[in-house]
């Protein structure tokens, strides 16, 4: 059985206990409601020069990502990918399609480890689109190979149309380096990208390679031949020219982004990075403490904000986008990853990267492995996903700056969505114990308000609660998202472990940087 460390909070000390997750977690969380039912704490939440704001994200700023990985891909004898691999998933299955509809408009990326050396079966150099290997049964961390066929590429385009969604495509680096003097040949690519052009397939945005670690003047070499090829494919089409954006290098470093950047300037549209906050999937003795930490998503969040100020410094005309991150790295972890504690790093991070000035975030996997938004076998969308549909729907993209006096309680506030009236929050209570916002700590609550209270019956369900109901596709239906609404008069209490998303009705009056 998948085990977890059950954390037990008392009066700010905690120890654990590592159980089976079916005989544990019930029995944990009973008792710890027991002991907080009476117990709930004044919160104060401020906004911080309310006529401005911060920063601003991009429309389609939450985001998700889909991989490569066969099968037979394992971590620590973990093998979660199923078929969810982009060369065999059925991206015409019309529940998969009413899920990633009603998160729309997204970017879809089509990338990770091995994008780097799978080939597509088009033009002069189909001939070396070969199955990965090794094949099942034999399990494998790493594969060679990959074939991506022109009926999958057309089922991913039509997808990507039928859904609202922004293709982003991470092209094969690796192609015949060997063979052409250690530089990369363009062939496939090409190929590949002319085939896309005379179908009238948009793509948003192409990637040259993941997480390469080359030095910077070969990254720029690479990029700026994708560029000229990417030209050369569109010269006379009707087609938008597609943005290039990378370089999907792991962590941040600032030496060589401050080499790389002025080197692309006059092409890139964005900057990615990629980082995994919560550290192992498996053999992680900290990994549910860490999700369940400020403390360890305020190291994040510190160094996106380096990140940030990093590319301001060199080239403020390129944006900088987290490219990929799944909160525990290597596939993640069942009964947590696709669990209601997910929410709790990726909510923070979702609100932790807007403010330090990030404008897109990519959450690995929308379907694949157990960090997956969607569950690659039945379909259902895992809790985190509400939490990203929420987030997109209710969150705009004016971030203000905003704080609480309870450091285990989160407030992320933006400029609402769609509207100049109104002021959304995000507020994520880490604590085993309720909190109670009043109008006598913070102004907002004199206005009416919607209110999305998510909870759990546990932190390693599968099943989110809204206001209490739970949430569950039927069939190709989505669940209603309603909010409950709330008189200007009322307090809001938010149970211990939960999050809340809350949206002052004409608060704007407050908030002048909403107004427009």
């Amino acid at each position: 059985k998948d085990t977890v460390s059950v954390l037990y909070w008392s009066k700010g000390r905690k120890r654990k206990n590592t159980q089976p997750i079916t005989t544990s977690i019930m029995s944990a969380r009973t008792c710890i409601l027991a002991a907080f039912a009476a117990t709930a704490s004044a919160l104060q939440i401020n906004i911080h020069e309310p006529a401005t704001f911060l920063y601003e994200t991009e429309d389609n700023y939450v985001s998700a990502g889909m991989s490569y990985f066969p099968s037979n891909k394992c971590n620590w004898g973990v093998c979660p990918w199923g078929n969810a691999s982009v060369i065999s998933w059925n991206f015409s299955d019309p529940r998969f399609r009413s899920a990633v509809s009603a998160l729309s408009p997204l970017y879809l990326r089509i990338g990770g480890s091995e994008a780097n050396g799978v080939m597509y079966d088009v033009g002069s150099q189909a001939k070396y689109c070969l199955p990965f290997s090794p094949q099942p049964p034999v399990n494998a961390t790493w594969f060679n190979h990959g074939c991506l066929t022109m009926p999958q590429w057309d089922s991913v385009n039509e997808f990507v149309e039928a859904t609202n969604t922004n293709l982003i495509f991470e092209i094969n680096p690796w192609n015949n380096r060997s063979g052409n003097g250690g530089h990369w040949d363009p062939t496939n690519a090409r190929d590949l990208i002319k085939y896309t052009v005379n179908k009238g397939y948009k793509v948003f945005a192409y990637e040259f390679g993941n997480e390469l670690g080359y030095n910077a003047s070969t990254y720029s070499e690479g990029f700026h031949q994708l560029h000229d090829v990417m030209k050369e494919a569109y010269a006379g089409s009707s087609l938008q020219l597609p943005k290039v954006i990378g370089p999907d290098e792991v962590r941040w470093n600032d030496t060589f982004f401050k080499e790389f950047l002025p080197m692309v300037k006059d092409i890139f549209y964005a900057t990615t990075w990629h980082h995994y906050p919560l550290g192992e999937s498996y053999q992680n003795p900290d990994l549910m403490e860490n999700f369940m930490s400020p403390t360890n998503h305020d190291s994040f969040f510190s160094l996106a904000q380096h990140a940030y100020d990093t590319v301001q410094s060199v080239t403020p005309e390129i944006g900088i986008w987290m490219g990929e991150t799944g909160g525990c790295a290597n596939s993640g972890r069942n009964l947590s990853s696709n669990a209601f504690i997910d929410a709790f790093w990726y909510l923070d991070s979702l609100g932790g990267l807007a403010r330090a000035g990030h404008k897109g975030f990519i959450r690995q996997t929308l379907v694949g492995a157990n960090y997956e938004l969607i569950d690659n076998q039945s379909l259902q969308p895992n809790p985190s996903f509400y939490g990203a549909l929420l987030f997109k729907k209710l969150m705009g993209k004016k971030v203000l700056n905003s704080t609480t006096d309870d450091p285990n309680v989160r407030a992320w506030i933006h400029c609402a969505r769609d509207t100049t009236s109104d002021v959304a929050l995000l507020l994520i209570n880490f604590k085993n114990e309720s909190v109670t916002v009043t109008a006598s700590t913070t102004p907002l609550m004199k206005y009416s308000k919607d209110v999305y209270q998510m909870t759990a019956d546990n932190l390693h369900s599968r099943v989110v609660n809204l206001n209490g109901k739970g949430l569950q596709m039927t069939g190709a239906a989505m669940p209603t998202i309603s909010p409950k609404m709330v008189p200007a008069t009322d307090d809001i209490t938010v149970p211990m472990t939960s999050y809340s998303f809350i949206v002052f009705k004409g608060a704007a009056d407050v908030v002048p940087a909403c107004q427009s």
